[in-house]
């Protein structure tokens, strides 16, 4: 549960007349300026793993309930909302204290340990009561969004900004694709072989890679 304008050399004009269409929706151009430093580098690869896992998630949480606890579309929803009220509560009450508390390096590496463990919970639920659970334990990880997200901004000057927001729009939507095919053809190939919760697990797997890429941007010695 991580979420995060202008494109630096994204879609300017061509030639004399006016902006080139092909060149607005093209997202690559606007990843250019997460290439212009080792920090920014690592930092976009913790946000597209972490894009996977959580999309990846996304993707199959009603097929997964339903096939595991024969929950219908209420059900879900419920879940769904109490998932937006948790995010709710951590990222607007806990995230500020947590930051003051931990650190906001310790805490995003506790987020991302914690958001792994959670999904592993979700795989291995056997009730809906334990996807409550074990949604209790993503609260606290959850909170690590904004830290992370103030972490990125901090790596580039103000005049910036609007580049890097627009390179991070970006790179959610190149990941935003990919991570629906990957966690559904996994539920198909593990559901039919009766084990509907490997999907999940391959997304807390994921999790664990954004940390691992995570602790390696928190150590570079250029970060801000």
């Amino acid at each position: 549960g991580t979420g995060a304008a202008a494109a630096a050399g994204g879609g300017g004009g061509s030639g004399g007349g006016g902006p080139s269409w092909a060149a607005s929706i093209n997202p690559l151009p606007r990843l250019r300026v997460l290439f212009r430093s080792d920090v920014l580098r690592w930092l976009g690869a913790t946000v597209a793993a972490a894009g996977v896992a959580a999309g990846g998630l996304g993707s199959i949480l009603f097929f997964y309930t339903h096939v595991r606890f024969g929950w219908g579309p209420p059900e879900t929803g419920r879940f769904i909302s109490a998932v937006g009220l948790s995010m709710i509560i951590s990222q607007g009450l806990l995230a500020r204290p947590l930051v003051a508390l931990l650190g906001e390096r310790p805490l995003i590496l506790l987020g991302f340990a914690l958001e792994a463990a959670h999904l592993i919970l979700y795989g291995l639920a056997r009730n809906g009561h334990a996807m409550y659970v074990s949604l209790a334990v993503a609260t606290v990880g959850y909170a690590s969004g904004p830290a992370l997200k103030g972490l990125v901004a901090r790596q580039v000057g103000p005049e910036e900004q609007g580049a890097l927001q627009g390179g991070l729009a970006a790179l959610a939507t190149v990941v935003q694709p990919v991570a629906p095919l990957v966690a559904t053809g996994l539920f198909g190939y593990y559901n039919e072989r009766g084990m509907p919760g490997v999907p999940l697990f391959v997304m807390g797997g994921m999790t664990l890679v954004a940390m691992a890429i995570a602790a390696k941007a928190l150590s570079h010695p250029q970060l801000k």
